[in-house]
């Protein structure tokens, strides 16, 4: 079967700032959809340059591009060469410490799974079809984040210890993960940069009696009540996905504090599940 049939997918960004410094992609190939985001990284010099090259790359190069994990790693780390290149041939007279880097989310859907591969922070969110019957966007236990983000705790802050850069002594193997897709329900995903939402970043509380306790980030609430806005709409299409992912960000656009990007898939078996007249059969 051809895996072009049926899901749908966007991305999108916007930016409080003058300058945005993520990018994003949505494009494919004979064999895949791809999805990807990257955020540049403000401690850089050229964060804007790190993030669209990277991306650029992807998009160029995308007929290349296969499933295979074990091909992965060497994407990542032909990206990170070609920042590398960037760097001497364009910025030959600025300091190479510091220059250009960027995190990166990379998804590939395939007929039977999708394989995320990322590098830093952000989110790989994974939602429950199951949301749908329930009233209350407060609830998140629907809601899963399969990104562990490469960063450690420092003074006070979170510091990258796994990036894609011009340094070639930056270790840039990523995290890859591989999830079968829901063949009866069908699977929503969200990738996103951490001007959204990144597990590092969160509100922590210490409550006397019960212990640590977390805060789950209205952003990501936000997001679903979004989707559940979409779906309700009847069709389920990618013009009408656009719409409400632009509206999304346009409507909570003063609530980010940095820059916010995501790209979301929705799988055909979603899609033939949630029809409206699928849903009138089963009511």
């Amino acid at each position: 079967d051809n895996i072009m049939v049926g899901s749908v997918y966007y991305s999108g960004s916007v930016s409080n700032k003058n300058i945005n410094e993520d990018s994003h992609l949505c494009t494919n190939n004979e064999y895949l959809k791809i999805i990807a985001v990257a955020d540049g990284l403000g401690s850089y010099t050229y964060p804007q340059i790190a993030s669209s090259e990277t991306i650029g790359y992807i998009c160029n190069n995308r007929n290349q591009i296969i499933d295979d994990e074990d091909s992965i790693p060497s994407l990542f780390e032909a990206i990170r060469d070609n920042l590398s290149n960037i760097a001497e041939q364009e910025y030959s007279n600025a300091p190479a410490d510091k220059l250009l880097g960027t995190t990166l989310i990379l998804g590939l859907e395939t007929k039977d799974k999708i394989v995320f591969a990322y590098i830093g922070n952000g989110a790989i969110l994974h939602i429950n079809p199951t949301f749908l019957e329930f009233n209350d966007k407060d609830d998140p236990w629907f809601i899963t984040n399969l990104l562990n983000p490469h960063t450690i705790p420092q003074n006070g802050k979170e510091a990258m210890y796994k990036l894609l850069s011009n340094d070639t002594g930056v270790d840039a193997t990523p995290t890859i993960i591989s999830v079968s897709k829901n063949k009866v329900q069908g699977d929503i995903f969200i990738i996103c940069t951490d001007g959204i939402f990144s597990q590092d970043q969160i509100d922590l509380f210490r409550h006397q009696s019960i212990g640590l306790l977390y805060k789950y980030d209205s952003n990501v609430l936000n997001l679903v009540a979004m989707l559940k806005h979409y779906i309700a709409e009847g069709a389920i299409t990618e013009e009408q996905l656009k719409n409400n992912v632009d509206e999304f960000l346009q409507n909570h656009k003063h609530t980010f504090n940095d820059d916010a990007t995501l790209a979301v898939l929705v799988t055909s078996n979603f899609i033939e599940n949630y029809k409206p007249d699928k849903q009138h059969e089963n009511s």
